[in-house]
């Protein structure tokens, strides 16, 4: 299996298991979710604002509501698990490669955190108490390198998220 693969080539064991989700495809596989806390490991799952059918806008289906069923059902198997289960925000918002980027939704930042915000109240709504929720910028060098842009700018207030983490790029 996959994660037995990676740690014999890395003669380690993982702590966290990352697993990217669709916003259009909210869905908690069980079966990877089992295998994982059996093996006392943590999910991440990374929740990205784009769609399998690669429709522009996706963040705006978001913020108007028209997901909010499938974010409902998504809480709902996040809240079934009983395990803590990290949800970390499209990674790398701060950058022109994600889906969530600012450059792909008008050089406006506000864009991604109302996702967020919307996404964290139907936790709440539905009574979610084992997800955390994780911010991922790409450093603090934003790509591009604009003010509008900075990874600060993303970032809901920190009620709305319990951990940070970061991710540094070797760029030579």
């Amino acid at each position: 299996d996959h994660m037995d693969y990676y740690e014999s080539i890395g003669k380690t064991e993982f702590d966290l298991v990352l697993h990217y989700v669709a916003s259009d495809k909210l869905v908690l596989e069980k079966e990877l979710v089992n295998e994982i806390y059996k093996r006392n490991k943590v999910l991440v799952m990374t929740v990205r604002w784009e769609t399998w059918e690669n429709r522009a806008w996706p963040q705006f289906d978001v913020i108007r509501g028209n997901l909010d069923n499938k974010m409902r059902a998504f809480a709902q198997q996040v809240k079934s698990v009983r395990h803590p289960i990290i949800i970390r925000m499209e990674n790398e918002y701060n950058t022109d490669w994600t889906q969530s980027s600012g450059l792909n939704s008008m050089c406006d930042p506000e864009i991604y955190r109302d996702c967020w915000i919307r996404l964290y109240d139907i936790f709440l709504e539905v009574g979610v108490d084992n997800a955390i929720f994780m911010s991922n910028p790409q450093s603090v060098s934003d790509y591009p390198a604009q003010k509008w842009n900075s990874y600060i700018n993303y970032l809901p207030s920190k009620y709305y998220m319990q951990i940070v983490g970061v991710t540094f790029y070797n760029m030579g």
